[in-house]
C-alpha cells in the first residue's frame, strides 16, 4: 500500500509531492513564459534576410519611395510602421525622411521621376505590344533594347526592359517550337476549327472515338537528361537500331490501345493490313461497333491514297481526317510522348534484326 500525498499517478506519472515542490517553487511559471516566448518568436514577421546582413541594407525602388513618403508626411504613420510595410530595416526610411528634410526638392524630384519611368515603361510596353502582335521573333532582350533605341531614340536599361517584359506583360522565354511553312496559314486555321467543332460535338456524345497514328522507333533510350556528380562524365552510349522498328496504335477514348510493331515503312499495304485486323478484333467484341465508333486519323498521303479509301469502304468503317497539324486533338501523340520518355529496354534484351 503507498502511503499518504505520495500516491503514484497511473502510467508512470509524477508524484504529488514533487508537482507541488515545483508549483511553489514557480518552475511550472518560468516554463510557461519560455513556451510564450517561443510563440510570439514563430509568429513575429521576419526581417529579410537582405535587412539582416551589415551594410547590405534592402533598396526601394522609386515607386516605394514615393509611397513611404506619402505614408510619413500625408498620412502621419510610424518611420517603423513603414520599415515593416516595405520589409527593410528602420534606418532605411529614416534616412530617406531625413533626406527629404533637408532638401524639400528631392520629394519633386522623386515625383518627376516616377512621372519618367512611368512614360518610359508605357513606351516600351506599346513597342513591345507591336512586336508581339506582329508576330515578330523576340529572342533577346538586348535585341529589343537595340530596336527600341533606333526606332524611337529611348535609351532604357536591360533590367528596366525585362522587368516590363516579364512583371507587366508576362512575356516569357521559352524554346521554339518549329512547325511547317503552311501550319497556320488560313485554309488550315478555317480547316481546324471545323474539325475541333465535329471532334466536339463527338465528344459531348457516347461515341467512341479512335485515333490512329504512327512512329518509328531507333533506339531504345530515350531519355535526354539526367542527375550528374561534380566532375563526372554525363554521356551515355546509345545504341541505334537497323532497321528501325515501326509502330502503328490505334488509341480510343476509353484507354483501349491496339498496337502492332513491324521491321518495314508504313505505307498504304501496311495500314490495310493493321485496319483489316482491328476491324476483325473488333467485330469479336460487338458486331454493331460502326453505330457507336468513330476512327479519325491524320491527313498522311498513304491515308488518302485511293487503294485506302476504297479498303474502307469496303470495311464499312466510319472514318474521319483531323485538321491539318492537329498535334494537340490527337491523343496518340501523348502515348508516343510517354513512351518514348524512359529506357524501353532496362534488362539489356539482345536486340537484332530478328
Amino acid at each position: 500500500m503507498e502511503s499518504q500525498g505520495q500516491a503514484q499517478q497511473p502510467g508512470g506519472a509524477q508524484t504529488l509531492s514533487s508537482i507541488v515542490k515545483k508549483t511553489r517553487s514557480g518552475q511550472y511559471e518560468r516554463q510557461l513564459e519560455r513556451e510564450q516566448r517561443q510563440a510570439r518568436a514563430e509568429l513575429k514577421e521576419e526581417t529579410p534576410s537582405q535587412a539582416r546582413k551589415k551594410g547590405k541594407q534592402r533598396r526601394l525602388s522609386l515607386e516605394q519611395k514615393v509611397e513611404a513618403a506619402w505614408m510619413v508626411f500625408v498620412q502621419m504613420e510610424k518611420q517603423a510602421d513603414v520599415a515593416k510595410h516595405f520589409r527593410v530595416s528602420a534606418w532605411v526610411i529614416s534616412k530617406l525622411m531625413s533626406g527629404i528634410r533637408k532638401k524639400p526638392a528631392l520629394l519633386s524630384e522623386l515625383l518627376s521621376r516616377k512621372q519618367d519611368a512611368e512614360a518610359t515603361s508605357a513606351a516600351i510596353q506599346a513597342h513591345v505590344e507591336t512586336l508581339v502582335d506582329s508576330h515578330a521573333v523576340i529572342d533577346s532582350v538586348e535585341g529589343v533594347r537595340q530596336h527600341l533605341q533606333q526606332s524611337q531614340g529611348l535609351t532604357v536599361q536591360t533590367w528596366d526592359l525585362r522587368k516590363v517584359m516579364t512583371e507587366d506583360l508576362g512575356l516569357t522565354y521559352r524554346k521554339i517550337k518549329e512547325v511547317a511553312v503552311h501550319e497556320n496559314s488560313v485554309r488550315n486555321l478555317v480547316l481546324r476549327q471545323q474539325f475541333a467543332l465535329r471532334y466536339l460535338d463527338l465528344a459531348m456524345t457516347k461515341t467512341r472515338i479512335i485515333n490512329i497514328d504512327e512512329t518509328w522507333l531507333g533506339m531504345e533510350d530515350f531519355r535526354r537528361m539526367k542527375w550528374q556528380a561534380p566532375g563526372t562524365n554525363n554521356s551515355v552510349s546509345k545504341k541505334q537500331w537497323q532497321p528501325r522498328i515501326s509502330l502503328i496504335l490505334a488509341l480510343d477514348n476509353y484507354g483501349e490501345s491496339y498496337v502492332a510493331l513491324t521491321q518495314v515503312n508504313t505505307d498504304h499495304e501496311m495500314i490495310s493490313l493493321f485496319m483489316r485486323d482491328l476491324v476483325r478484333q473488333l467485330n469479336e467484341q460487338s458486331r454493331n461497333w460502326r453505330k457507336n465508333t468513330l476512327i479519325f486519323w491524320d491527313g498522311a498521303a498513304y491515308h488518302q491514297k485511293p487503294e485506302t479509301m476504297q479498303m474502307l469502304e469496303q470495311l464499312q468503317v466510319p472514318i474521319m481526317i483531323s485538321g491539318p497539324h492537329s498535334y494537340d486533338a490527337a491523343p496518340c501523340e501523348l502515348w508516343f510522348a510517354l513512351f518514348k520518355s524512359v529506357n524501353i529496354n532496362p534488362r539489356k534484351v539482345k536486340t537484332g534484326k530478328r
